[in-house]
């Protein structure tokens, strides 16, 4: 038998002639569209995609039905978005190559459009971006939304300017001996620094440089150096530390200081070598001011390993609230900043995204296939800088 009778049979055999097939309306190339607003547990699962790292990916979840609502293809050595708070765009630093694993190396910040998930703008840079590990801040925009930097690494580090407004290239900041982008303020990033410092860039309204200044010594990089994973808490970073002491670094003006140092573990806790995890260990949610940061028991060279627990803190007070036993070895958490919040934690390995509720860490399911070697999380919905603003 032909393969046109195996065809023809089959579709008889399903009730349905052959002349109706083929007047039957095709839906390839039809766009689907996400609702105008994203829902408040709709979670972006960010995938390096290690064992073919050309293929980067984004996967957008639903929390709470587990569905898969798209995906985006996001080239070489992806590590996150920049998601401005109104999210009523994507953005994306990418890197792509004329040879898919070599050739012609082209950097861009590519434009998407939330709804459609289809490409808006693409933004040309200079081929320096930097291929990390998974980190969240390898990218920020600025608290106006109007600016994003994305960090270069040649071995020089640098940050490159993206006006997203006019969709330009603005220039190239050199940021000697310091790393990554954190957002603090209207125009104001900072980066941290190799002596524990930090390193204060402040934009021109069209993004150039107006100045930068040092700060000095604000964590020991050498005896207790802090993870850069760290969660934004109004008008400070909160950065857990290889000891397990929490280090907030507040930012007024142009200007960076530490903030009171405390400890997440009691000295017995210390002893037993309980210590952060994961490549995205930390969250916060904004609105209750509670601190989210993944831990488990390991040597000092382990801070990367992941998580077995989350334990929960009053910002305010720096009590720990409770502890949330998790369902798989986790290498990232986030939080939703809505009233009934969920924690999400991100098992690599074996690619599922676990959920529980915010307020009790209570298990609610568990999300398969949640891609290759996924690695971050982002929710769409930004939060406020601080409560009530």
């Amino acid at each position: 038998m032909t393969g046109a009778c195996i065809f023809a049979a089959s579709v008889a055999g399903a009730g349905e002639s052959v002349p109706d097939l083929l007047h039957r309306q095709d839906s390839v190339g039809k766009v689907e569209q996400l609702a105008e607003s994203p829902g408040a547990h709709w979670v972006w699962v960010l995938d390096a995609n290690l064992s073919s790292m050309p293929d980067g990916r984004a996967w957008l979840f639903d929390a709470d039905s587990g569905r898969s609502m798209g995906s985006l293809n996001t080239g070489y050595s992806f590590v996150a978005f920049a998601l401005p708070r109104a999210y009523h765009e994507i953005y994306s630093a990418e890197t792509y190559y004329s040879r898919h694993t070599r050739g012609v190396r082209t950097d861009v910040v590519s434009v998407y459009d939330p709804n459609t998930l289809s490409p808006r703008a693409e933004i040309a840079l200079p081929p320096k971006r930097a291929s990390t590990i998974p980190r969240l801040n390898d990218s920020a925009l600025t608290d106006d939304g109007r600016f994003m930097a994305v960090f270069n690494l040649t071995p020089a580090t640098s940050l490159s300017i993206v006006d997203t407004r006019t969709r330009k290239f603005v220039g190239e900041i050199g940021i000697p001996g310091c790393s990554l982008a954190f957002p603090a303020g209207a125009r104001t990033l900072f980066s941290l620094c190799f002596n524990g410092g930090a390193l204060v860039t402040e934009l021109n309204p069209d993004g150039s440089l107006s100045s930068q200044s040092r700060v000095e010594k604000l964590f020991d990089a050498e005896g207790d150096f802090i993870a850069d994973n760290g969660a934004r808490f109004g008008n400070a970073w909160l950065f857990p530390s290889l000891y397990g002491n929490l280090y907030p670094l507040e930012f007024t003006g142009k200007t960076i200081k530490a903030g009171k140092v405390w400890s997440l573990v009691t000295k017995k806790e210390r002893r037993e070598n309980w210590r952060i995890s994961g490549y995205q260990g930390s969250a916060v949610h904004v609105a209750t001011g509670r601190l989210f940061v993944l831990m488990h028991q390991g040597a000092p060279d382990t801070y990367k390993d992941p998580g077995t627990e989350v334990w929960v803190y009053d910002i305010g007070s720096g009590k720990r609230l409770w502890r949330i036993a998790l369902e798989h070895a986790t290498v990232a958490i986030g939080v939703s900043q809505d009233a009934d919040a969920v924690l999400v934690g991100l098992d690599m390995l074996s690619s599922h995204l676990d959920v529980y509720t915010a307020v009790d860490g209570r298990h609610l399911r568990s999300i398969g296939e949640v891609g290759v070697t996924p690695a971050l999380v982002q929710f769409p919905w930004q939060p406020p800088a601080a409560p009530g603003k």
